[in-house]
């Protein structure tokens, strides 16, 4: 659970995310993707 203004690194591996076909010319196949968010505002 997030709080307003709170952040988190969020880790998705390659079963989750694009798998062995990745996304040609942008995501290798296989990759796990990092991503940095930061909740900004709940509605």
């Amino acid at each position: 659970q997030m709080s307003v203004g709170q952040r988190a690194k969020m880790t998705i591996s390659p079963d989750y995310a694009y798998g062995s076909t990745g996304h040609p010319g942008i995501i290798p196949p296989n990759a796990t993707l990092i991503f940095d968010v930061e909740l900004m505002k709940l509605e």
